[in-house]
C-alpha cells in the first residue's frame, strides 16, 4: 500500500506535532525528514503570514512618495511596445497604476494609496528607503569575471550609487542589458527571419523576470 501525503502550502507550515512548534517541526528533505530550527521555525511562520496578508501589496497611507516618472513612462512604452493594443496602453497613468496594483483600495476599510510594490518598482530612492517605506532596501549586483586573485570580490557591481534611480524597474533593466551584452549572439534564422534572441537569452529574461 502507498500512502501519497501532499506538500503542505505555505499558508499551513509550519507542520509539527505536540502543541509547540519549536523543537517538534520537522522538514521532509529527499530521502528523510529533519528537525529544523528555531530559525526554520520561524522563517515559516513569516511564510505563511506573507502568503496570507502579501507586504508588496499594503497601502501606504499618507505616504504620498516622490514617483520616478521616466520609470513609469518607461514601462509603458515597453507594454505598448510588445503589444500595442492591449487595453491599459491609452489609460491615464494613474488608471494604469491602479491596475498594476501599483495603486490600491480596500473596499473593506475605504483605505487607499500607493502599495508597497508601486513604491518599490515605480518610486524614487530616496523615497523608497524613507522610515514610511522600505528603509533596509538595497539592490546589489556583482560580478566576478576571469579571475582567481582572492582579493578581487567582484569586477562589475550595480548598486545605489546615487547617479541612478535604483528601483526596482531600473534595476531590472540594467542587470537585463548588462546579461544580454555578455552572452554571445550568433546569426540565426527561423522561417526567413532572424531570431533575435538566443534560448540563453531567453531564459536570462525569464529568470531576471522571476526574481525580481
Amino acid at each position: 500500500m502507498v500512502c501519497y501525503i501532499p506538500r503542505a502550502s505555505y499558508e499551513l507550515r509550519p507542520v509539527y506535532i505536540s502543541t509547540n512548534p519549536f523543537g517538534n517541526t520537522y522538514r521532509r528533505n529527499h530521502e528523510g525528514d529533519y528537525l529544523c530550527t528555531d530559525a526554520e521555525v520561524r522563517r515559516m511562520f513569516a511564510d505563511a503570514e506573507h502568503d496570507r496578508h502579501p507586504q508588496d501589496g499594503r497601502i501606504l497611507t499618507g505616504f504620498d512618495f516622490e514617483r520616478d516618472m521616466e520609470s513609469l513612462q518607461q514601462y509603458r512604452q515597453t507594454l505598448a511596445s510588445l503589444q500595442p493594443s492591449h487595453p491599459w496602453v491609452g489609460i491615464s497613468d494613474m488608471d494604469f497604476l491602479k491596475k498594476t496594483g501599483a495603486y490600491a483600495t480596500e473596499y473593506e476599510t475605504g483605505k487607499e494609496g500607493f502599495t508597497l510594490a508601486g513604491l518599490l518598482m515605480f518610486g524614487k530612492y530616496d523615497s523608497i528607503i524613507n522610515r514610511s517605506g522600505d528603509p533596509m532596501y538595497f539592490v546589489d549586483y556583482r560580478e566576478r569575471l576571469a579571475t582567481d586573485d582572492p582579493d578581487i570580490r567582484w569586477t562589475h557591481r550595480i548598486y545605489p550609487d546615487g547617479t541612478w534611480e535604483a528601483n526596482l524597474y531600473q534595476f531590472y533593466i540594467r542587470i537585463y542589458n548588462r546579461l544580454i551584452q555578455s552572452l554571445p549572439r550568433p546569426f540565426m534564422m527561423k522561417d526567413g527571419v532572424r531570431r533575435p534572441m538566443t534560448p540563453c537569452g531567453r531564459r536570462s529574461s525569464t529568470a531576471l523576470s522571476t526574481k525580481t
